[in-house]
């Protein structure tokens, strides 16, 4: 299952990829999709009263690439994600907000 959870201070998220990558990650290697866990950098939000949601943005790394998510939730709980990677074309995501107890991120 895809998924961004957004802590207190750092964010962890796994998310299916299927798309174009613009730099190998060499024969026989299965990691294929998007995984980031750590501190974000540049993280801001931001409340459209008139549009009825929140937007979310930061910058995070894992060992290999870098990425920049936006996160957009809507009142209805759906949500967008657009990522936008070093090595990768750039993805979409939708889905819906769930609200979980608090994790030790």
């Amino acid at each position: 299952d895809d998924y961004i959870e957004l802590g207190n201070k750092s964010v962890k998220g796994e998310l299916s990829y299927y798309g174009e990558r613009r730099i190998s990650s060499g024969y026989g290697n299965q990691d294929t999709g998007i995984e980031f866990n750590g501190i974000p950098t540049n993280y801001t939000q931001f409340i459209d009263y008139k549009k009825g949601l929140v937007r979310v943005e930061y910058q995070i790394s894992n060992q290999a690439e870098s990425f920049d998510i936006t996160i957009e939730i809507f009142t209805n709980r759906k949500a967008n994600i657009n990522v936008s990677s070093s090595h990768r074309s750039n993805i979409r995501y939708t889905g819906v907000m769930e609200q979980i107890k608090e994790l030790p991120l």
